[in-house]
C-alpha cells in the first residue's frame, strides 16, 4: 500500500545555494530550474544559487524559487524511481506556496504555469502593502486561546493589524499584520510566558486581511490557469 504523503514547504524555508547540487548533479534537475527560467524571462537560477539573501526573500523570488527546488527534487526522485508521483504517494499537501508546489507534483498545472502564477502572486502579496512596515512572528510554547485572547483586547489604531495567520501545531502559532502592532502584542505575549518569540524569513504579513487585494488580483489570475483534477489525494490549506 502506498502510505508515503509529500509535504512541500512555504516562504521562510529558502536560503542562498538551496538546489545547486541538484542543478550540477542531474540532467533532470536541471531542466526544472531551466524552464522556470526561460518562463520567467530571467535568470532566477542565478539569483538561488549564488545571489544575495536579500533579493531571494522578496516574495516575487521566493515562491518560484521553492517552487523551483520542490519540483527538481520531485523529478529527480520519479526519474530514478521511473515512477510518476501518483504511483508511489497516496496524499499531497503545501503551506501556503507549497500548495501549488502539490499540484504541480502531481501534474494538475504545469511548471510553468505554477512558475508564472506565483511570480503573480509574490508581486500581488508586496504591492498589497507597499509603503507599510509589516512583520510575521511565531510564538512558540503558548496556547492558541491565551494568543486570540491578547489579540483581542489589545489597543490598536484604524489602520493596525495583528491576526493569526497559521496555527501550525500545538505550541507554534502564527502572527501577521503591521509591525508595530504585531511587535507590541509579541512582547505581552512574552510577558505572560511565551518561550520564545521568532520573527519569519519573509518580506510580507501573508494570511492575513491586509492581503485582501491580492487576493482580487489572484481571483482575476487563476481564472485564467488550466488546473486538472488531481488523480491522488490532495489537501487543499
Amino acid at each position: 500500500m502506498k502510505k508515503i504523503a509529500l509535504v512541500f514547504p512555504g516562504q521562510g524555508s529558502q536560503k542562498i545555494g538551496m538546489g545547486k547540487d541538484l542543478y550540477l548533479n542531474h540532467k533532470i534537475g536541471k531542466e526544472v530550474f531551466n524552464e522556470i527560467d526561460h518562463s520567467l524571462s530571467e535568470d532566477l537560477s542565478k539569483l538561488i544559487f549564488d545571489g544575495n539573501e536579500q533579493d531571494l526573500q522578496l516574495t516575487r523570488n521566493t515562491q518560484p524559487a521553492l517552487l523551483a527546488v520542490s519540483m527538481a527534487i520531485i523529478k529527480i526522485i520519479e526519474f530514478e524511481l521511473k515512477k510518476k508521483t501518483e504511483d508511489f504517494v497516496e496524499v499531497v499537501l503545501g503551506h501556503s506556496l507549497g500548495e501549488y508546489s502539490a499540484l504541480c507534483s502531481i501534474g494538475c498545472i504545469s511548471l510553468s504555469s505554477a512558475a508564472n502564477i506565483l511570480r503573480i502572486r509574490g508581486d500581488a502579496m508586496q504591492n498589497a502593502v507597499k509603503n507599510i512596515e509589516t512583520s510575521m512572528v511565531a510564538v512558540i510554547g503558548m496556547e492558541l486561546e491565551i494568543i486570540e485572547k491578547e489579540i483581542d483586547q489589545i489597543n490598536k489604531t484604524t489602520n493596525e493589524v495583528c491576526e493569526i495567520a497559521n496555527d501550525n501545531c500545538p505550541g507554534q502559532v502564527i502572527l501577521s499584520g503591521t509591525k508595530r502592532l504585531v511587535d507590541l502584542i509579541s512582547q505581552k505575549l512574552k510577558s505572560l510566558g511565551a518561550r520564545s518569540i521568532i520573527e519569519l524569513n519573509v518580506s510580507a504579513p501573508f494570511h492575513c486581511s491586509l492581503m485582501k487585494n491580492a487576493s482580487l488580483t489572484m481571483q482575476d489570475a487563476l481564472n485564467e490557469v488550466v488546473i486538472k483534477t488531481p488523480r491522488i489525494k490532495f489537501i487543499n490549506n
